[in-house]
């Protein structure tokens, strides 16, 4: 019975204690829109450390949330369960004509994803028509990081150092003959990936598919999300580097990144890291 709670007009003898104290976190860490500490989210939800503590490992157990140092962000569920019930996000409004566009112009799924606790997180996804294999992923989604285009493009905007160590820690697992599975290479990748501005994928998750991703940034410019095509290896040029497709997703990417209010470069497609 201490999990019931009874606050007449605000509660009801229905409600459960401890799912209302999860909810507050949550909706406390939404609110304040950047990862927070343990210290500060009970401050906010006005719980004693030891409480908000354990709500938070329930909650990280679950996916619900994701610690990274001694902060703690919303997980992939969070993002997982907005996609599904078409809440949305700003970003996924914003990028849905132009995923229609890229998707029109190449013929190949078109998509964008965030990276949370260092997964590749769909936020949307625009399916190509007729095309002979078409990967099962959606909106909601998850992806591993190191093997997939928009993984990489998204790895390419962390700290390089944190980035070794999350590589190092958890291994870097195997798809195909093509995933990199040793991190110097990762590593090696990820500084190419900052100088041209892109990544490809060739076969490194799914041996038949190909992808070209880009970043996706914010009013201040910093990488927020990933924009990608991606389809049969058949249905690309030979070479993908410096292609017109490459072009294509850069631009696209850029484009999304003006309406979020990123501000526009020299080069309109080129951004600094």
């Amino acid at each position: 019975m201490s999990e019931i709670i009874n606050e007449g007009l605000s509660g009801s003898r229905y409600t459960v204690a401890s799912a209302a104290r999860g909810l507050d976190v949550l909706e406390a860490m939404a609110k304040h829109g950047k990862p927070m500490g343990a210290s500060e989210i009970a401050a906010a939800v006005n719980l004693p450390r030891p409480t908000a503590f354990r709500i938070l490992a329930t909650l990280q157990e679950r996916d619900w949330v994701y610690k990274e140092g001694l902060t703690y962000g919303l997980g992939f569920k969070c993002f997982n369960l907005g996609a599904n019930s078409g809440a949305g996000l700003e970003i996924r409004t914003q990028a849905i004509p132009f995923l229609v566009e890229l998707r029109d112009k190449t013929s190949l799924n078109s998509q964008i994803a965030k990276l949370e606790n260092w997964k590749v997180v769909y936020l949307e996804r625009i399916l190509a028509r007729n095309l002979r294999v078409n990967t099962p992923s959606r909106a909601g989604s998850i992806l591993p990081a190191h093997c997939t285009a928009l993984g990489k493009t998204l790895l390419s905007a962390k700290d390089m150092e944190q980035v070794s160590d999350w590589a190092s820690k958890h291994g870097l697992e195997r798809f195909t003959d093509s995933t990199i599975c040793k991190v110097p290479n990762l590593m090696a990748e990820i500084s190419r990936i900052r100088e041209r501005g892109y990544a490809v994928e060739e076969g490194e998750r799914e041996p038949e598919i190909s992808c070209i991703a880009a970043p996706i940034r914010d009013f201040s410019g910093k990488i927020i999300a990933a924009l990608s095509i991606s389809g049969t290896r058949d249905r690309f040029p030979q070479g993908l580097y410096d292609s017109d497709f490459s072009r294509l997703v850069v631009a696209s990417a850029a484009k999304i990144s003006r309406a979020m209010g990123a501000p526009s470069t020299s080069t309109g497609t080129k951004w600094n890291y």
